[in-house]
């Protein structure tokens, strides 16, 4: 628990010498912010020294900061518990975040973009497909908010799907409301392709 609970405090330290070096929370317009908090911790300035004694932990802490972020994991980790439960953890968050941030702020579009835009070819394959969105086919200001509905798709353990139940997070995105009848559309077959992913897991 508490090799976890150090991941989880420490998994973003990226973030904040990335939004002061490029005045960006977008990695694809500055850095990865998950590779970079990995280098500021376990580099050569040896941060996590700062926050941490024991050394004991170094490498499994490094990786899971280092890939909490990715698309996939490398097959040497992909039964690495402490990465997949902070990615699990990691995921949860997104979904809060957007819920309790306006969405134009995360990903700096107008509300008219937003509310206009549709779901591109692409993404909604992925979701077809049952599975995430890799950052470069979202084109469009929606896209986003479907690519963070499609983090559901990779969710690991039970216990993170019934918490994404409990939480109700899941339900509030799928309900988005666009003023583009296509996309509209569009929404109400991702809440059928959910539905049907959920009662398969």
């Amino acid at each position: 628990k508490k090799l976890a609970y150090l991941c989880a405090v420490y998994h973003d330290i990226g973030r904040f010498e990335q939004i002061r070096r490029f005045h960006t929370f977008i990695d694809a317009e500055s850095v990865n912010h998950a590779e970079f908090g990995s280098e500021l911790l376990f580099g050569e300035k040896q941060l996590i020294r700062r926050f941490l004694d024991e050394t004991d932990w170094d490498e499994i802490i490094k990786n899971a900061i280092y890939w909490h972020s990715a698309y996939r994991l490398p097959e040497t980790l992909q039964e690495d518990t402490v990465c997949q439960i902070l990615r699990d953890a990691d995921k949860l968050d997104i979904l809060r975040v957007n819920l309790e941030t306006p969405l134009e702020d995360i990903y700096n579009v107008s509300t008219k973009e937003l509310k206009t835009s549709q779901v591109t070819p692409e993404v909604m394959q992925a979701v077809k497909e049952h599975h995430t969105v890799l950052r470069g086919i979202k084109k469009s200001p929606v896209d986003h908010v479907v690519g963070h509905i499609c983090l559901t798709f990779e969710l690991v353990y039970p216990e993170s799907r019934q918490i994404l139940k409990e939480q109700g997070y899941l339900d509030r995105m799928m309900q988005f409301h666009s003023d583009n009848h296509t996309t509209q559309e569009q929404f109400k077959q991702i809440r059928e392709e959910m539905q049907r992913y959920l009662s398969l897991t």
